[in-house]
Order: structure tokens, then sequence, then C-alpha cells
């Protein structure tokens, strides 16, 4: 009855309308054979059994190296996109939406869109009144550090990366998943006011 997570960086592929995400052991010479089908990869979390199920997709990635970055390679495909609108009874978010590319940061040894939404769990992210980072809060978070990235690194893809891919069912939108750490320490703070506050009420009240 808990929360099944699922996530994956890698390099996403098409053929013949089927889009397939690449493996560690995936052949080059026998790519589609050696990878997983994305819509398989949707049937098997969909049958994960967990009430709660988030997905994490940092695929059709671009490399930013020198023999690459001129070439015009294709965003994210609309099977892909397909794939991702008919998963239904979970969270999924993805590195970009329709027609665009998720990216490398070299200077972050990181996907973009990994590497926000880790800054993002680790506080970058405000929490809720409860001080949660919720998965709602987390994909805004992710999605206004992805267009900042774009903006300033890829602006000639500013009109194809338009931000992350997001498909939330509703009741997940709250879903906690970490505790913002500087709104928990503000939190311990006052609890432990509070506290001595009742001490010295206490104590006051013992003396009279």
């Amino acid at each position: 009855k808990g929360l099944f997570v699922f996530t994956m960086a890698t390099h996403g592929v098409s053929d013949q309308g089927t889009d397939y995400l690449l493996a560690t052991d995936t052949v080059a010479a026998k790519m589609v054979r050696t990878s997983l089908s994305v819509s398989e990869v949707f049937d098997d979390v969909s049958k994960a059994g967990a009430p709660r199920r988030l997905v994490i997709l940092d695929a059709c990635r671009e490399r930013l190296t020198e023999d690459t970055r001129s070439v015009a390679t294709p965003g994210m495909s609309t099977g892909f996109a397909e794939a991702i609108a008919k998963a239904d009874g979970q969270a999924v978010l993805s590195g970009t939406t329709l027609g665009g590319y998720s990216y490398d940061d070299r200077t972050r040894s990181n996907g973009v869109f990994t590497a926000a939404l880790l800054d993002g769990l680790r506080g970058g992210t405000p929490g809720n009144a409860q001080g949660f980072i919720t998965v709602g809060s987390l994909a805004e978070f992710a999605e206004r550090r992805v267009l900042a990235w774009v903006r300033a690194n890829r602006r000639d893809h500013a009109d194809k990366s338009r931000g992350i891919g997001k498909k939330i069912d509703g009741p997940l939108e709250g879903l906690p998943l970490a505790v913002n750490p500087e709104q928990a320490r503000e939190r311990e703070a006052a609890e432990e006011k509070r506290r001595e506050r009742e001490v010295r009420v206490e104590a006051a009240v013992q003396k009279l």
C-alpha cells in the first residue's frame, strides 16, 4: 500500500512508430531488439500493484558534445508522448514535451531534468503548510529550472523545448515526496520555543 517509484535516465529511439528506451546492454546493431519498448515499460509499471506510482523519465536526450551539437536529431516523438498520456493511475514526469529534448549538463555531469529534480528534493522546492515537497510542487520547480537552463544554454531550442512533461492524476498532485529541510528546521525551532514557554508557565504556576 505504499509508493512505487520507477526512474530511468537514458536515450530514446523510434522505429516504425514505436518508441524504445536504450538499456546498458543494448546492442547498436540490434538496437530495437535489445531495447525496452516504452509502452511495455508503462504496462509493467501499471501492474506493480501499488496504489501510488511515480514514473520519472529523463530520455530523448541530445548530447551537447562538439560533434553532435549541430546535428538535427528528432525530439520527443508522438508515440512517446502518447504512451505517457495513456499511463493512468500514476504520476509521470518526463524531461521534455512533444518535439522537445532532454539535455545533458556537462557542468553537473547529469541530465538537466534529473539535476533539477535532485535540487528540488534537497530543498529547492518550497514545502506546503506541513513542510512537504509534493509531486506537484516538485514538477513546477523542475519546469522552471529546465526552462531557465534552455534559455541560458540553448536559446535556439526555446520554441522546441517548452518545459517538462507532466501527467499527474489528481490525488497524486499533493503526494509528499520529501520534507523541505529549511522548513523542517524552522518548525523544530518553533516547537522547541513552544515547549520552553510551557515549561516557564508551569514553573510560574507552581510558584504561585
